[in-house]
């Protein structure tokens, strides 16, 4: 039995051996040598300052006067990247408005005792510095390529509405409502044009009242976030795009800018109930673009579109739509219904990582 035993593991160790010999594999070491990982950078000027030093007055303003405040957004430099950009106006409500020069008229309507001789106002019931709702606003873009082409305009705000409307929080009782603007290409810059108007119907209570606010502009990395609006046209005006801020028609499209493929999300609402959309993307899609994908609303007119799609090109400073199917194909579009369209409130920017 030993011996039968000790055979074994002869036989055993004997296998194991010429296993141990006789295997080999063809191989072959390849390296790639010196990669790098750079980071990118986001560093914007304003008026061709940096920082931002410029400070504007707007002065002797009456009820029906207009003022501008007008700016550029420049994204220059060998390292820039494409950004969103973002505006506020900051107001402290407890240091940012005053009396200014205190007149007869404003201290009578705010119920006070005048005082000719000395010019004062005394014991006024009524006091009211805050100026900033009497305060028209408007907003208007203009985007322009490295080039200087310009690529991309729209109306924010139009007249329409009050600084205090606008800025104001009503969630944090603060002036700390950021705006979207839109977004500047790599090497681009955006002109901002705004009007401040006192309203018409301004009476005497905001006679020689002043607000003091800063203005601050925020540029930020494209994260892969635009809403799709159902934005205004008026036909006598080319630039006269606007955005409806008064009803929920509208959608919000989410990717991944920086990816082999066009992973994506799109929801909201499209101006028709139970209607076929596409949602398309081109430089200018009334010529030409690429097909995102399609869905049909609901009853309600709540559309969701998702996927992961190989586009095989960057969309690079492009815009994006959600229109009717029926008005669409790669070659442009074929008929144009704009009040049953949905239209991008700043450009789109995704790298398609496989060319």
């Amino acid at each position: 039995m030993k011996k039968i035993l000790l055979s074994v593991s002869i036989i055993m160790l004997v296998a194991a051996a010429s296993v141990g010999i006789t295997a080999s594999y063809f191989s072959d070491t390849e390296k790639s040598v010196g990669n790098t990982l750079s980071v990118g950078t986001i560093d914007i000027s304003i008026n061709d300052q940096n920082p931002w030093s410029q400070q504007f007055a707007l002065k002797d303003m009456k009820p029906g006067y207009t003022d501008y405040i007008n700016f550029e957004v420049q994204n220059a430099g060998p390292s820039a990247n494409p950004v969103d950009v973002y505006k506020r106006i900051i107001i402290d409500p407890l240091t940012a408005f005053s009396t200014g020069v205190q007149t007869e008229p404003e201290c009578i309507e705010e119920n006070g005792t005048w005082d000719n001789a000395a010019k004062t106002c005394s014991t006024p019931t009524a006091e009211d510095n805050q100026i900033d709702k009497a305060i028209k606003y408007d907003l208007i873009v203009h985007v322009f390529d490295a080039t200087g082409t310009e690529v991309w305009w729209q109306t924010i705000y139009d007249d329409e509405v009050s600084i205090k409307d606008v800025y104001y929080n009503p969630d944090t009782s603060a002036y700390d409502h950021y705006v979207y603007l839109g977004l500047i290409p790599a090497g681009g810059k955006m002109k901002v044009e705004q009007s401040y108007k006192m309203a018409e119907e301004t009476t005497n209570w905001a006679q020689g009242d002043i607000m003091t606010f800063d203005i601050e502009v925020k540029a930020e990395q494209v994260k892969g976030k635009v809403v799709l609006d159902n934005k205004i046209e008026k036909k006598d005006d080319a630039y006269y795009w606007k955005i409806t801020q008064a009803d929920d028609i509208q959608g919000i499209l989410t990717f991944v800018p920086k990816n082999p493929t066009f992973d994506f999300d799109f929801e909201g609402y499209a101006p028709s109930a139970s209607t076929s959309y596409t949602l398309v993307v081109g430089t200018d899609p009334w010529f030409s673009g690429k097909t995102i994908d399609t869905a049909v609303s609901g009853a309600d007119g709540s559309i969701t579109l998702n996927g992961d799609v190989e586009l095989s090109t960057d969309l690079k400073d492009k815009k994006v739509w959600l229109v009717l199917t029926a008005d669409w194909n790669e070659a442009g579009m074929t008929a144009w219904n704009p009040t049953q369209y949905l239209f991008e409130t700043g450009l789109i920017w995704y790298d398609d990582t496989n060319l």
